[in-house]
């Protein structure tokens, strides 16, 4: 409960940095594969995001992931490098916290809809993560 506590915390306080020419992004991804390397049980994963933009190239994500080990808070960022390749970092708020890199694509489906497939490495427990999204433009 604590950790949710603080992940709507820190929503709220990432909703009060917004101003008029600010741009919000939010998105749904389930894991296509999230396995320690040396572990034959895969595990399922679905995440939700808030991606706020700072720049057009840069942008502050909270979330939440829900699967097999429990649910976990995360916030990281999003470095665009074009408008369709990205980087990204997520600190993993949770019993067995963790830090991710990660890249991915993104293809626009029109003005607002973006499929988005990506990849991550977790750093504490050596796994990888593959996910497909979907990611809509407020």
């Amino acid at each position: 409960m604590k950790k949710i506590s603080v992940f709507f915390f820190l929503l709220f306080f990432a909703f009060q940095l917004q101003n008029a020419s600010a741009q919000w992004t939010v998105g749904l991804g389930l894991d296509l594969l999230r396995n320690p390397y040396f572990e034959d049980v895969p595990r399922v994963q679905l995440g939700t995001e808030a991606n706020y933009f700072f720049t057009d190239e840069v942008s502050g994500t909270v979330g939440l992931d829900f699967g097999d080990l429990g649910t976990a808070g995360i916030i990281g960022g999003r470095y665009y490098f074009t408008n369709t390749v990205f980087g990204r970092v997520r600190g993993i708020l949770a019993e067995d916290s963790d830090f991710a890199l990660g890249a991915g694509i993104q293809r626009g489906l029109d003005s607002r809809w973006r499929i988005e497939g990506y990849g991550d490495f977790y750093t504490v427990d050596a796994s990888l993560g593959i996910r497909v999204g979907i990611r809509y433009r407020l």
